[in-house]
């Protein structure tokens, strides 16, 4: 529908409305075009600004437009004391920040959300991959070991501790994250082949070759480095 012919409506909640209606139906321009409008009649709508920085983000990629938009909400939703809100806007813009490989503003941000909502092992997981892009190794490891208190059998946690150990050098502390993994999965032929690979440089290569061979027996092939195990 061309918006010059669309009904004018009275209010801002009738605006945002129709705006959640456009944005079901996929014309998200019109969603944007609609929530702006609920804006322009009512400045403090917190939800019109969340909802075009959610479209912004996941629909029309417009990432300086959604940090906007979430930074807004933020505010209202903190004026108004709505916790919930308030953490939304923050991991979402936490989110955006991240594509945007802002690193840091995304680590501020989950921070923020964790400060909030302290018991959401998502939110340590995201703030933990962030930290990992900045090198930041041993925040990284922190929050990755609070993903596995909150959810303890979090695989992905502990493969990202493994690894980073393994690149710290640090091969006994990775041997155990690996093997915690093959305590919950019998079958995940990564976590022995990493843990081989960290046996080799242990020089305990009979048990190497053994983990190389879990591993490519569940569908995780060895590198060329690790075929020069012997037996």
């Amino acid at each position: 529908m061309n918006n010059s012919t669309e009904t004018e409506l009275r209010d801002s909640y009738s605006y945002y409305n129709r705006g959640l209606m456009k944005y079901g139906r996929g014309d998200f321009l019109g969603s944007i075009a609609d929530n702006i409008k609920a804006i322009e009649l009512d400045p403090m709508a917190r939800n019109a600004y969340y909802a075009n920085g959610y479209c912004r983000h996941y629909k029309t990629l417009d990432y300086e437009g959604a940090i906007s938009d979430y930074s807004y909400a933020i505010e209202l939703a903190h004026t108004d004391t709505d916790v919930q809100s308030e953490a939304e806007a923050y991991y979402e813009r936490g989110n955006v920040k991240y594509i945007l490989e802002d690193f840091i503003g995304a680590i501020f941000d989950y921070t923020k959300v964790i400060e909030l909502a302290p018991y959401d092992s998502n939110l340590y997981l995201s703030r933990a991959y962030a930290k990992k892009n900045i090198l930041d190794y041993q925040g990284a490891i922190a929050d990755f070991t609070k993903v596995t208190e909150l959810y303890p059998r979090d695989e992905e946690a502990y493969n990202n501790i493994g690894l980073i150990k393994l690149e710290l050098n640090d091969y006994l502390g990775a041997i155990i994250d690996f093997t915690r993994i093959i305590e919950i999965d019998s079958t995940n032929g990564r976590a022995y082949y990493y843990r081989g690979i960290c046996k080799m440089e242990l020089i305990q290569n009979v048990s190497a070759c053994l983990d190389f061979t879990k591993a490519k027996e569940f569908g995780y092939e060895p590198d060329e480095e690790a075929k020069k195990c012997k037996q």
